[in-house]
C-alpha cells in the first residue's frame, strides 16, 4: 500500500467515524445548509463568540486526539464530519488507504474538486483560494490542525475561516460551498475587498498571503526591504507563508564613477514579471527580462556613500533563496500614452523543469527546478472580465477547471492559455 495522503490514523473507518460523532459540541456543528440540487455549504453562525468557538475547537482536538490517536482536526472538519455521519456519508479522507485507492473507495465523494459559490464579482477570490487551496504543503498544514496551535487568535479569525474552508472543500461532499464566511472576515480586516465589486487577483492573493503569514508568524531577527518587483510582508517573523512562498533577492548596485559594490537584500512571495513582447514569448524570456541588468540615470540615480552625491549607477537582481512554492505575476496590465491597457499576449511557461539556475546568485548552491501546479486566468478586457483557475489535483494528477461553483476536468492541452494571469509553481520533489 502507497503513503496515505494525510498520515496519522491506522485505526477503522468505524472507530473514527464513532469517534468524531462523539466529538463534535454544538458550537462546531454550524456548517452546511443544503442547496437544491448541487448541494451548497455555507458556514453559518460565524457570529458566535470568539471564546466559544476557540472553546469548542480545543474540545474537539483534545478529544478526537484521545479516541483515534491522531493531532488536531480543524472546527470546520470535525463539523462537516459530524453532519456526514449523521447522513450516514462517508468521510472523504481514509488514512490507511494510499490516495489512488481513496479516491476509487469514495464513491461520489470528490475531495479538492469543490467549486465555489460566486459572492457577485468575486471570481477574483474564488479563482485565488482555488489555486492556493490545491498547494499540498498548504493544505496538510490545515488539514493536519498545525494552524491551531500557531494561530494568534486576536487577530487570526480570517486564517480560521480560510481554514474552515480547506476543509470543506477537501472534504468533498458538496460539488461547491460557499465562501460567504471567510470573505466576510477578510473584509473586516482588508476593508478594499469587503465590497462585492471587480478587484485584481494578484493584489488580493498578496493580501491573504500576508493575513495568513500575521496570523501565524514566530519572531525573527531578520529585515526585510519593500521594491516595484516583488511582494513583501510588512513586518518580520516566520510562518507556514515565509516557509513555503518566502524566497529572497539580492540586487547588486555598482557606482558608474567610483565603481563601488553594494548588496540590497529583498525578500518576496510573488514575482512580477513584465512582459517583453506583444505578440508570444515564453516565460524564460520574462525572467530574463526581470533579471537583466538595468542603468539607473537622472531621477532613479542612486545617493553614493564613497562619492558623496547622486551618480549613475547598475543594478542587476539575482535569486538567493528559492522558496518551495514560487508564485510569478504576469504584468499584464500597463499605461500606453496615458491609458492602462491589458496585453493579451500569449505566454508559453512549461509544465515541469522550470529551470531558475540562470538567475540564482553565485552564492547560492540553490538550483531546485519546479512544475507548474496552478493557474489563475484573466479573460476580458479593463472595463470587464472574469477569473478562473487550473489546478492540478494532488492526488489524481489530472488538471480541472474552476470556474467558480463549476468544475471540469480538462485535457493538459487546455491549461497553456493566452489567458494566464498567475502562476504557480512547485519546487520538484517537495
Amino acid at each position: 500500500m502507497g503513503a496515505p495522503l494525510f498520515p496519522g490514523f491506522s485505526g477503522t473507518w468505524k472507530e473514527m467515524e464513532a469517534g468524531l460523532a462523539r466529538c463534535v459540541p454544538a458550537q462546531c456543528n454550524q456548517v452546511t445548509s443544503q442547496g437544491a440540487g448541487a448541494g451548497v455549504a455555507g458556514v453559518t453562525g460565524w457570529n458566535t463568540g470568539r471564546a466559544e468557538r476557540a472553546g469548542a475547537a480545543r474540545l474537539c482536538s483534545t478529544e478526537i486526539a484521545a479516541v483515534l490517536e491522531f493531532s488536531v482536526l480543524p472546527q470546520s472538519t470535525t463539523s462537516a464530519l459530524k453532519n456526514s455521519s449523521n447522513s450516514g456519508g462517508r468521510m472523504a479522507w481514509k488514512w490507511k488507504y494510499s490516495p489512488k485507492e481513496q479516491l476509487e473507495d469514495m464513491g461520489s465523494l470528490h475531495p479538492g474538486l469543490t467549486g465555489l459559490q460566486n459572492l457577485e464579482n468575486t471570481c477574483y477570490m474564488n479563482a485565488v483560494l482555488q489555486c492556493l487551496c490545491s498547494l499540498t504543503p498548504l493544505v496538510q498544514y490545515f488539514l493536519s490542525g498545525k494552524w491551531n496551535t500557531a494561530l494568534h487568535e486576536e487577530i487570526g479569525e480570517s486564517a480560521t475561516a480560510f481554514g474552515c474552508l480547506v476543509s470543506d472543500m477537501w472534504l468533498g461532499e458538496f460539488d461547491y460551498v460557499s465562501p460567504e464566511a471567510f470573505h466576510s472576515v477578510f473584509g473586516k480586516r482588508h476593508p478594499t475587498f469587503s465590497k462585492r465589486t471587480q478587484h485584481d487577483a494578484q493584489e488580493f492573493l498578496i493580501c491573504v498571503l500576508d493575513d495568513l503569514h500575521e496570523a501565524f508568524k514566530q519572531p525573527s531577527q531578520e529585515r526585510q526591504s519593500p521594491s516595484a518587483g516583488a511582494s513583501t510582508r510588512s513586518s518580520s517573523g516566520t510562518s507556514i507563508i515565509t516557509q513555503l512562498f518566502e524566497g529572497q533577492l539580492s540586487h547588486g548596485i555598482r557606482c558608474l564613477t567610483c565603481k563601488a559594490h553594494s548588496d540590497r537584500p529583498e525578500s518576496f512571495t510573488v514575482l512580477s514579471l513584465p512582459i517583453p513582447s506583444t505578440r508570444a514569448c515564453s516565460l524564460q524570456d520574462c525572467l530574463e527580462c526581470f533579471f537583466q541588468p538595468d542603468t539607473l540615470t537622472l531621477n532613479n540615480q542612486i545617493n553614493c556613500f564613497w562619492c558623496g552625491s547622486n551618480q549613475d549607477a547598475t543594478v542587476k537582481a539575482s535569486i538567493t533563496k528559492a522558496p518551495p512554492i514560487i508564485i510569478f505575476h504576469l504584468k499584464r496590465f500597463a499605461w500606453q500614452d496615458k491609458n492602462r491597457r491589458k496585453l493579451s499576449t500569449t505566454v508559453c511557461y512549461p509544465f515541469s523543469d522550470l529551470d531558475l539556475s540562470p538567475y540564482i546568485s553565485t552564492s547560492c548552491r540553490d538550483t531546485r527546478e519546479y512544475s507548474l501546479c496552478a493557474v489563475v486566468n484573466h479573460a476580458g478586457d479593463m472595463d470587464y472580465g472574469h477569473y478562473t483557475a487550473f489546478c492540478k489535483h494532488s492526488v489524481t494528477k489530472h488538471w480541472y477547471s474552476f470556474d467558480d461553483a463549476q468544475v471540469t476536468k480538462i485535457p493538459d492541452s487546455e491549461v497553456q492559455a493566452d489567458t494566464a494571469y498567475l502562476l504557480f509553481y512547485t519546487s520538484q520533489g517537495y
